[in-house]
């Protein structure tokens, strides 16, 4: 974040997860394209959040400083859940850097809200059932136990992308394409990028606006697509639902 004439401020959440993403919806200024179902995220709970001060003049005797914000919030018992398995919503989401004490930066909470979107796009088209599979498929290729997004390589000692991940975009893929070629191009856009350039485990990782930027994209062409649908003429008409618009009907948030 930069201020015109203060220090620069870079945030590391390092609790990224969909119970500490509230959506509401978007009432903001007299626009002519609003829509019922636009809405607003935005993060919460920086019990765990770390700012850091970057100086606009560094000079020898101030350099870059680090707030802890944890220390103004009372954290709550951590959740607790039997065998090894990482109780979802606790570790889930976490970079494999972080899971594993490596040094963090504002990266790591890319990864995690990639993971988000992962989820979040399973759970538009296949609902809560859906995720819990998904969640299942996670922990058993992790080779830990584990309902993660990284899976531990033994050939070089360190952590791989989850090999569920993969199919499980490519099926979500395909089930856009059934209903029009303008989503699909969507949904593969936007998973194609989670894997190519956000769930990496090197540095090669892009950074956060370089994914604000695709989801603005995908959520330009959903508009789109939403926009282009006419509403049934008749109640004997069938009409397909499009996913994105059961995302405000199930409220899948609060409980993953």
């Amino acid at each position: 974040m930069t201020i015109a004439g203060q220090d620069d401020l870079i945030c590391y959440h390092m609790d990224l997860k969909p119970n500490n993403v509230l959506i509401f919806r978007d009432d903001r200024g007299d626009r002519s394209d609003r829509h019922e179902d636009d809405r607003i995220w935005k993060l919460s709970d920086f019990g765990m959040s770390k700012v850091r001060v970057i100086p606009k003049q560094v000079s020898g005797e101030r350099g870059p400083t680090e707030i802890d914000l944890g220390q103004w919030f009372k954290r709550a018992p951590p959740e607790s859940s039997p065998g090894t398995r990482v109780p979802r919503g606790a570790s889930t989401y976490i970079s494999s850097e972080l899971a594993t004490g490596k040094k963090v930066n504002e990266k790591s909470d890319v990864w995690s809200m990639g993971c988000i979107v992962s989820v979040l796009f399973t759970f538009m088209e296949y609902g809560w059932d859906g995720v819990e599979k998904y969640s299942k498929s996670r922990q058993k290729e992790s080779h830990q136990n584990m309902d993660v997004f990284y899976a531990k390589d033994s050939f070089i000692r360190d952590n791989k992308i989850n090999s569920a991940i993969k199919p499980q975009h490519a099926n979500l893929i395909a089930k856009a394409g059934t209903r029009t070629k303008e989503e699909k191009s969507a949904v593969e856009g936007i998973l194609g990028f989670l894997e190519s350039k956000v769930l990496k485990i090197n540095e090669k990782r892009c950074n956060a606006k370089e994914l604000a930027d695709c989801l603005e994209k995908t959520w330009g062409t959903y508009k789109s697509i939403c926009e282009q649908t006419p509403a049934p003429e008749s109640e004997g008409r069938e009409t397909k639902q499009r996913p994105f618009s059961k995302l405000w009907k199930r409220n899948p948030l609060s409980t993953m």
